[in-house]
């Protein structure tokens, strides 16, 4: 960790240009109103799914104040990253233990079932 004196400011970070913004002059308001409709799947994920951990993860770079901060923030999103892979793993794994559970619990209700099909049919001889 470096100090708040030795940390670059702002100014001194290479500002990439933007990236040029798409021309809507050739389409129709009913085509934009579509593509704004369809775009909204994507930003309704992204917020969802990768903004709380990409703002989390910038605001510990903020808090930590580290040499290569993009090194740093890399790092955090492939840790979270393999962090919710062990999640959905032991999600799915109890998922799965459930599901035999409920296997296990439905053959011995027909294992009982027959059983007493077949008692129910021997003493009818």
């Amino acid at each position: 960790d470096i100090t708040d004196e030795e940390y670059p400011k702002f100014d001194e970070f290479a500002i990439p240009e933007a990236p040029p913004q798409p021309k809507f002059d050739d389409i129709t308001d009913e085509e934009y109103s579509e593509l704004e409709k369809r775009s909204q799947i994507f930003r309704d994920y992204l917020m969802q799914n990768v903004m709380p951990t990409l703002t989390h993860g910038m605001l510990e770079v903020i808090k930590s104040k580290p040499k290569d901060p993009i090194d740093f923030l890399s790092n955090y999103l492939i840790e979270q990253g393999k962090l919710v892979e062990r999640r959905a793993e032991a999600a799915a794994f109890l998922q799965f233990q459930g599901m035999l559970a409920k296997l296990k619990a439905y053959n011995e209700n027909e294992a009982r079932a027959a059983k007493a099909g077949a008692d129910e049919f021997s003493d009818e001889d």
